[in-house]
C-alpha cells in the first residue's frame, strides 16, 4: 500500500512542473511527418489549441493512433498528457526551423522554405 502510494505521489508531483505546449513552445505548434520507410510513418499534431494527437502508419496503413490530449513541455520534452503510459515523450533535439537548401536525409525530403524539427533526433516535417 505505501508502494501504491508513493508511486502516485511521484506521478502527481512529476505531472505538475509541465507547462502546455501553447505557453511555453508556440512554434511547436503544426503537423509533422517522419518517414522511417517509403510506406512507414508517424505523424505528429500540434493544434493551435495546444491539444493534438500521433498516429503511426506502417505498410502505408494506420497502424495506431492515440486519443486527443493537450501536449506539455518540460525540460525540452514533449508530452502528450500530464501522465504518459503508452507513448514516451519526445526529447526536443531541435526547434523548428526553416530549410534554406533542398535536404534528403534518409526517408525524410525537406524541400526550401519548409519548417523541419527534431524529436528524438528524428526530422520531422511540417506537413501543410
Amino acid at each position: 500500500m505505501k508502494t501504491q502510494f508513493a508511486l502516485i505521489l511521484l506521478i502527481i508531483c512529476t505531472s505538475c512542473a509541465k507547462e502546455e505546449v501553447l505557453s511555453e513552445s508556440p512554434s511547436l505548434i503544426g503537423k509533422w511527418t517522419h518517414y522511417s520507410a517509403n510506406d512507414a510513418w508517424e505523424t505528429v499534431l500540434i493544434d493551435e489549441d495546444g491539444s493534438g494527437k500521433v498516429w503511426f502508419y506502417t505498410n502505408g496503413k494506420l497502424k495506431e493512433e492515440t486519443k486527443t490530449k493537450t501536449w506539455y513541455t518540460e525540460d525540452n520534452r514533449l508530452y502528450l498528457g500530464k501522465v504518459t503510459f503508452s507513448l514516451q515523450p519526445y526529447t526536443i533535439s531541435e526547434f523548428p526551423k526553416m530549410i534554406s537548401q533542398e535536404e534528403i536525409i534518409a526517408f525524410d525530403t525537406m524541400v526550401v522554405g519548409a519548417r523541419v524539427m527534431q524529436l528524438n533526433q528524428l526530422n520531422f516535417v511540417e506537413k501543410l
